[in-house]
């Protein structure tokens, strides 16, 4: 069953060099039978694409190739002596080409390889359609000029002589493009018969290319094709056979060919891999220039495969698809490269291990190639870590790149890195592959580096402070760092905003087993009373990895302020015998708790006395004292002096202002000498009544003392 489009008898498709099928395109045609050439190879028969010969200069070589193929012409039942070969060309191998009222051309020829004469020698014209008759067939020996329409009489063939016939078709004017024909040219020769068939298309135009195959190297960075030893350039000829316009769309096409292979041009549209032309005048002909660069994907080296192909197909926006594929042939010279893959650096535990690498070598040459592999593994060996498979080798044959497994070499090579190296050690080895045959060395590094583990402990001087308002208290810490490398910690203090909880690094940087320091502060408030607490202050110390991270909690104590003081300054009393005066003493406490005091007179005469021997005062708050002195008639008179002492819970007395007293002589009058008060009033802060205590105190001191 013929493919899709493909015209009458030209069903066999062209593979590529790698084996794969050129797309959507077509073969000549190879015609099975008795008297058909063949080279027995399709796609050498399918490379004869370029022989588009001018009628006028054909006649010399096809007598010469009369001799040249006379091995492989089939031969027919045979005369005893006699022997007949025939054969046959046309525009393409044994396929010609017309327009529909046109002409098409072929050449048939014979030869008389026996030992005896043929007398005589016929040639007659048929198709396989019954609408073309043989009178569309016009006869013509070239050797005697011999010539008919359908027929004609070739008269004798004498041993060891050949005769070449052109036969020229006339096309009806009703044929389409795309119609073909069988066209058989029979020769009968005494009692001998041969055929040649022929196959005619009918088209308007006809592509083709008459260049040779050209050179190719691998990997030329020239970018000028005129200059490149990696491009060449190639025509295209495309001919209108009509002597009237044609207005359809001529496309030549690339149908694949061996991967590797990059087309341009100023008529080539890269996009869609294809050249078009917008009709063609009458007769005309147009060479369409060709850059083709070899990029060296998937092209074998001639020397292995032969020469590369790249093939075009010509078409038209009617529908006609020319029967045969424009080859262009390159020979490519053999290119010698090799990579090697898998190399790199690989991360390690602190606690050490074993690391590994997948190692492939690929020839990367266009020819079949061996490599020397080898190893320097001083590195590693005198960190003391092992390695394994790197020992001298070879990868043995290896095919070209495009052959897939076949051109790759795989093997697999370890280091064992031991437990306990610092964050960052790094140690490895190196590999170079190399081959006799010229190509590049390809040169691998391997090699691991010890990650960096993180841990710390955190430790701080104290976990409470005690301090009086306004008073800062500073914690110091101390970061242990437990990992194998260098760290950066970050920290954090959290914590009662009115204390202002801060440290004074933001960050500590501290080598591996080494210890590093910050110092925290908070500062009390102002008004905290004594004994009162902070709250936690949080610090947190967190690694470079954001996640290793330790917290402990300091804080701080508000410690009392004792601040105890009399008012007032130096005071005065005078005082008769046996009379009584009461002086009192006004205590203040500006410390931030409560303070328990005791009283007591400095240098106070017998006759003086306090009102109470201790009181308790809260922070901000007053308390009063008396002093009473009350002289009996017995006690001197004069001027004495004294102080009162109040000692708080700090144990530091503080003294009130000196009081002198001028006792007088006792009155001689029968009144009663009566008691004074010389003082503050009383203080009805923070103990209601104690002033009224030390007055009642001082009432029943006087009564006493005039008792006696």
């Amino acid at each position: 069953m013929l493919q899709q489009g493909a015209p009458h008898r030209l069903s066999k498709p062209i593979t590529s060099q790698t084996g794969g099928e050129i797309e959507t395109f077509y073969s000549a045609p190879i015609i099975d039978g008795v008297t058909t050439v063949s080279y027995g190879d399709p796609i050498k028969d399918a490379k004869k694409v370029n022989k588009m010969e001018n009628s006028k200069n054909v006649w010399g070589v096809l007598a010469i190739a009369m001799l040249m193929l006379a091995a492989a012409f089939v031969v027919p039942n045979a005369s005893a002596g006699a022997m007949l070969y025939v054969d046959g060309e046309g525009d393409d191998d044994l396929t010609s080409f017309g327009p529909a009222g046109g002409e098409a051309m072929f050449m048939a020829y014979a030869m008389n390889l026996g030992d005896e004469d043929y007398t005589g020698v016929n040639i007659s014209a048929s198709f396989d359609d019954g609408s073309w008759t043989a009178d569309q067939v016009y006869f013509e020996s070239y050797m005697d000029g011999d010539h008919g329409n359908g027929t004609a009489d070739l008269g004798p063939l004498e041993t060891e002589v050949y005769d070449i016939v052109m036969a020229i078709v006339s096309i009806p004017a009703t044929a389409e493009n795309g119609d073909s024909v069988i066209f058989t040219a029979t020769f009968d020769a005494d009692d001998d018969s041969a055929m040649v068939e022929f196959t005619l298309i009918v088209t308007d135009w006809v592509a083709f290319s008459e260049d040779e195959a050209q050179s190719y190297e691998e990997g030329d960075p020239e970018e000028d094709c005129a200059a490149s030893a990696s491009c060449n350039i190639y025509n295209i000829t495309v001919i209108n056979l009509n002597e009237a316009d044609i207005t359809n769309e001529i496309t030549i096409g690339f149908a694949g060919a061996d991967e590797g292979w990059l087309v341009a041009g100023d008529d080539w549209d890269a996009m869609n891999k294809t050249a078009t032309l917008f009709g063609m005048a009458g007769g005309d002909e147009y060479n369409i220039s060709l850059e083709i660069s070899l990029v060296g994907v998937n092209v074998p080296a001639s020397s292995d495969a032969g020469n590369a192909t790249i093939a075009f197909q010509a078409h038209d926006d009617s529908g006609y698809v020319q029967p045969f594929f424009i080859i262009f042939e390159a020979t490519v010279a053999d290119f010698h490269a090799v990579t090697a893959t898998g190399s790199g650096s690989r991360d390690v535990a602190a606690d050490g291990g074993v690391v590994s690498w997948e190692v492939t070598i690929k020839n990367m040459g266009n020819t079949g190639d061996n490599f020397d592999i080898s190893f320097n593994t001083a590195d590693a060996d005198v960190a003391g870590w092992s390695t394994t498979g790197t020992g001298s080798d070879s990868t043995g044959y290896l095919d070209w790149k495009g052959s897939g497994e076949a051109s790759e070499h795989n093997f697999t090579v370890t280091m064992t890195v031991p437990a306990g190296l610092g964050a960052g050690t790094s140690h490895g080895f190196t590999m170079s592959v190399s081959s006799s045959s010229g190509a590049t060395a390809a040169d691998q590094a391997f090699s691991a580096t010890v990650n960096q583990s993180y841990g710390l402990s955190l430790a701080s001087s104290a976990d409470e402070a005690t301090k009086a308002p306004s008073e800062t208290a500073d914690f110091t810490f101390t970061i242990t760092n437990d990992g194998n490398g260098e760290d950066s910690y970050a920290v954090v203090v959290g914590g009662p905003s009115a204390y202002s909880p801060a440290s004074d690094a933001a960050e500590v940087t501290v080598l591996a087993g080494e210890t590093g320091q910050f110092v925290v502060s908070a500062m009390v408030p102002a008004d905290k009373q004594a004994h009162s607490q902070s709250g936690d202050i949080t610090v947190t110390v967190t690694s470079e990895d954001g996640a290793t991270s330790n917290s402990t909690t300091v804080s701080v104590t508000t410690a009392q302020v004792f601040a105890l003081a009399f008012d007032g300054g130096a005071k005065t009393a005078s005082v008769a015998q046996d009379a009584s005066v009461s002086v009192v003493f006004n205590l203040t406490n500006s410390g931030n708790g409560p303070e328990t005091v005791t009283f007591a007179l400095d240098g106070a005469p017998a006759f003086a006395g306090l009102s109470a021997a201790e009181g308790v005062v809260g922070p901000g708050q007053t308390i009063t004292v008396t002093a009473t002195i009350a002289p009996s008639a017995d006690d001197a008179t004069g001027s004495s002096s004294f102080t009162v002492t109040a000692t708080g819970g700090s144990g530091t007395a503080v003294s009130s202002g000196t009081l002198t007293v001028d006792v007088t002589e006792k009155s001689t009058g029968g009144g009663d000498p009566g008691t004074d008060n010389i003082g503050d009033d009383e203080d009805e802060g923070w103990l209601p009544g104690f002033g009224l205590l030390a007055v009642l105190s001082a009432l029943g001191a006087a009564l006493l003392l005039r008792r006696r």
